[in-house]
């Protein structure tokens, strides 16, 4: 019974939630369906020759039939064509040419360093089938009423459609001759492609299941159709969205090891959680904007001459704890409207109004790629729902003494022998113990920001060696895209070995957690809602599991 003190609802306020309630139902029938993709698009069909028939029994609404005709060549032209078009990157490559790009000598990466790019569609296939579904359904509604049913000579109109179509799709066609993909399944697809579609899949059901269900106990939204995963979301999610400004976001830790494709699948589980039928709000940070200055990584270095893990940034102590730790809690309070203060005066971590956090940007072209915290800032905005945070070292945890002093003679990480002979790299040669033992000590700030995680995404190699293989690939594929500007192949060995020794003695973290003087494990933060991505040497997808 309702309480004499509440007040009573007005025509207004019911009108208002019944309208709700109707686009609650709509959208949990879209969601249904999601997973149904030869279904839909039969039914599409069935609807589209009952079009036709009405067109051609009634033989008129010749101009509804080409106007619909002409809209579903667009979208088909959008699902064809990939999201990053690579035309536009060759013309601004030509424009830093021009400019006198390549008198400056090799470069690294102006932002993050490249990772594979396959192919993303403009138009996702629910939003084609869903945009061609409606116009279908508007079509035949026209024909319903005479006002559409304007006189027009029909052949002209078939005519001028077919050259309309020809022209198009060869020039479609040799946009893909020219810049090598195929927008279809057809055998294996365009390299990488298939897989990391399966990536982002299965690692956008464990979000969806966290965010809307927060038990973390199974993934129900992915399940396998024909072999392929697919997402079906949770009718929870609705709920959570009509109050998600009120609700700190889910943090999402990625970690994989360089050329894995970590940046890329944050990037897409971003873009592909923000479109229909999902519509999220995601934020990804990545560690390496976190970097100290180039005033503070040459300091560092200054402070450790005899440690050359210390020596330029990427390793755990060549990052702002600081600043980190600012961001990451102006990003959990961020859908609350609370403001953050900035001591450090960076601009950065600062909430330049309210709901909205400043995350920082790290240059690493600036001085000739040693890399600098770079003037300009990514603002984001609430409400966000998810916030990723990914990197190479993300959920590395510190060890004890006696764990280091085991791992650095060979016991406990037989990968280390391996690399000796396929990589030529030793470790007791390459560095001495009290310099892992410093690193080790700096990685114990870095807990405060995994603290935060609630979920997380491991992206895991078969083998520490091929994180070699991946690297040179990955720069061999961007010096093709950029006219050969980025290091030798001797360079990208010596950039890898740095990053080897946080993988052997502090890589387990992730999935273990902390270890305590007695030797026993502390579970992460995230115990219970991870997932890991396990890649074989070609980088395919040859298994997932949870932790």
């Amino acid at each position: 019974m309702m309480s004499s003190d509440d007040p009573a609802s007005t025509p207004l306020q019911t009108l208002q939630a019944s309208i709700s309630n109707v686009q609650r139902q709509y959208q949990q029938t879209l969601d249904r369906w999601t997973p149904h993709i030869l279904q839909r698009w039969l039914a599409t069909l069935g609807l589209l020759a009952l079009f036709m028939l009405r067109i051609v029994f009634s033989q008129g609404w010749y101009i509804v039939c080409y106007g619909l005709a002409i809209y579903l060549l667009n979208l088909l032209l959008a699902f064809l064509q990939p999201k990053f078009d690579p035309s536009l990157q060759d013309d601004l490559l030509a424009d830093e040419i021009e400019e006198g790009a390549t008198d400056s000598g090799p470069t690294l990466p102006s932002q993050r360093d490249d990772e594979f790019r396959p192919f993303v569609r403009r138009l996702p296939e629910w939003q084609f089938w869903l945009s061609a579904t409606r116009s279908v359904i508007v079509s035949l509604l026209c024909t319903s009423s005479d006002m559409f049913d304007v006189p027009v000579y029909w052949p002209i109109l078939v005519v001028y459609f077919c050259v309309l179509f020809l022209l198009t799709m060869r020039r479609q066609i040799q946009h893909m001759i020219k810049y090598k993909y195929i927008p279809f399944d057809i055998g294996r697809k365009a390299r990488y492609g298939g897989t990391v579609v399966m990536h982002l899949k299965f690692a956008s059901a464990l979000v969806l299941v966290i965010v809307h269900d927060g038990n973390g106990q199974s993934i129900p939204a992915c399940s396998a159709r024909d072999g392929k995963p697919y997402l079906q979301l949770p009718e929870s999610h609705r709920a959570r969205l009509s109050t998600r400004s009120h609700q700190p976001p889910l943090f999402v830790g990625v970690q994989g090891p360089q050329g894995s494709g970590k940046t890329f699948l944050t990037s897409r589980l971003r873009a592909l959680l923000a479109d229909p039928p999902y519509s999220l709000s995601v934020a990804v940070l990545s560690i390496d904007d976190l970097y100290l200055s180039h005033a503070g990584l040459t300091a560092l270095a200054v402070a450790h001459p005899r440690n050359r893990l210390l020596h330029g940034r990427g390793q755990p102590g060549t990052h702002d704890v600081v600043l980190g730790c600012t961001i990451m809690s102006a990003l959990k309070a961020i859908n609350d409207g609370s403001r953050t203060g900035d001591d450090q005066g960076t601009g950065a971590g600062t909430d330049v109004g309210m709901g909205q956090v400043a995350l920082p940007v790290f240059d690493k072209s600036l001085y000739d790629g040693a890399g600098d915290r770079a003037l300009n800032t990514r603002a984001v905005r609430a409400p966000i729902d998810v916030v990723v945070l990914e990197g190479w070292c993300v959920g590395f945890y510190p060890v004890t003494r006696a764990e280091v002093e085991a791992r650095w003679e060979g016991r406990g990480v037989p990968e280390l022998d391996s690399l000796t002979g396929e990589c030529g790299f030793d470790m007791r040669e390459y560095v001495g113990l009290e310099d892992v033992l410093e690193v080790n000590a700096l990685l114990q700030a870095y807990v405060e920001w995994w603290q935060a995680l609630d979920a997380f995404i491991q992206i895991r190699g078969p083998s520490l060696a091929v994180v070699y293989r991946w690297r040179l690939q990955q720069e061999q594929e961007m010096k093709v895209k950029n006219g050969g500007r980025g290091m030798t192949d001797a360079e990208v060995k010596t950039f890898v070995d740095r990053y080897i020794p946080g993988y052997a003695f502090f890589g387990d973290g992730v999935r273990k957690g902390a270890l305590d003087e007695q030797g026993e494990w502390t579970a992460p933060p995230w115990h219970g809602q991870g997932l890991v991505l396990d890649l074989d040497l070609g980088r395919q997808l040859a298994g997932t599991s949870r932790f």
